[in-house]
């Protein structure tokens, strides 16, 4: 039988019916669409497995994705520059976005993460007219949210846009996303780096770079809570034994923190026992050295007067200009003794 005598002997009950043609159309369309979903939510999860395997080159608390580290700044909310500059102090940058599969996975974060806004590193420099990353480079890939980007010069993902980039005054307050490469991160983690004293116990700092919120009469003012001082201690004045008091050392210029050291005053059994740490460059925005849930960290001071006890900031550390110590809690008298150590 030759193919025009098949095709004239077909039953019409199976030929196609053109009322059902367009009913198959829109199936394959959502059978593709749902097949293409599956594909993304496959290339993702392989990427996850790949990124577990990888985890182990970034420090605690932060994410790995290709050859990148993630941190994600949720709890406590920033300005933009407070976000850079606590992203600085931990080695890294503000997200730079440069392609789908990164802007898929930064969303992916936004999503999970309490439906919170995040600052990314792109911000609208009006002098040139464009948008640019904070390294100066204009975006390759952009993914801007309908009608964006509108007033403001500062980018961040919208958790109400699904993570779609949307731009606002850069005073608002968001979590944000902090980016660094896994051989910044191993720089900074395990690199050469050793810990020297900025001078506090030598004198190198001076007495005028030594401030506090209230000082006790007759000597025991912030150049007296230098570490090892045998005769005199910083210690707070009478009625400000309340939290909220503190010590304050201007390093002269951007250091990277890596170590502080407290003691107690020397004698009559008074020591500070846990203290927050706050730093800035300009002497204005004091930002907490935080924990991993955001919340300003506590450290653990001292059990005696005399004995040294040494915090090493670690992943913690920051590079920045004045730091303060802020008593949280304290034995008998508010007073203490301090060392600052940088990384050379």
């Amino acid at each position: 039988m030759n193919m025009n005598e098949w095709s004239s002997n077909v039953n019409p009950a199976l030929e196609v019916n053109p009322a059902l043609e367009v009913g198959n159309q829109d199936f394959c369309k959502e059978f593709c669409l749902l097949e293409e979903m599956k594909m993304t939510l496959y290339m993702v999860t392989v990427s996850l497995l790949l990124n577990i395997a990888l985890a182990e080159d970034c420090p605690p608390q932060w994410d790995n994705f290709k050859d990148d580290c993630y941190y994600v700044y949720q709890s406590n909310w920033y300005t933009y520059e407070e976000a850079k500059t606590v992203c600085a102090g931990k080695g890294g940058h503000l997200l730079t976005i440069d392609e789908n599969e990164e802007d898929l996975y930064a969303r992916g974060l936004t999503d999970s993460l309490c439906k919170v806004d995040l600052w990314i590193g792109l911000r609208n420099d009006e002098s040139a007219g464009e948008w640019q990353w904070d390294d100066g480079s204009a975006p390759s890939y952009t993914n801007w949210a309908a009608a964006e980007p509108g007033n403001g010069d500062c980018g961040f993902l919208s958790a109400a846009n699904v993570g779609r980039w949307k731009a606002a005054a850069c005073s608002k307050r968001c979590g944000f996303i902090c980016e660094k490469t896994r051989e910044q991160s191993q720089a900074t983690t395990i690199g050469p780096c050793v810990s020297v004293p900025v001078g506090l116990e030598s004198g190198a700092i001076t007495d005028a770079q030594m401030t506090a919120s209230s000082e006790f009469p007759g000597g025991y003012d912030a150049p007296a809570g230098r570490l090892n001082n045998n005769h005199y201690h910083w210690a707070t004045n009478f009625g400000a034994q309340t939290v909220g008091q503190w010590m304050q050392v201007d390093l002269g210029r951007p250091r990277k923190v890596s170590k502080v050291a407290t003691q107690g005053r020397g004698y009559n059994n008074a020591w500070v026992s846990s203290y927050n740490l706050k730093y800035t460059d300009d002497g204005g925005n004091w930002l907490y050295v935080t924990d991993s849930s955001g919340n300003p960290k506590v450290f653990q001071g001292n059990t005696d007067t005399n004995s040294v006890v040494y915090q090493e900031l670690g992943d913690d550390s920051f590079t920045s200009r004045y730091i303060r110590f802020y008593p949280v809690t304290w034995v008998t008298w508010l007073a203490m003794r301090a060392e600052i150590y940088h990384s050379k």
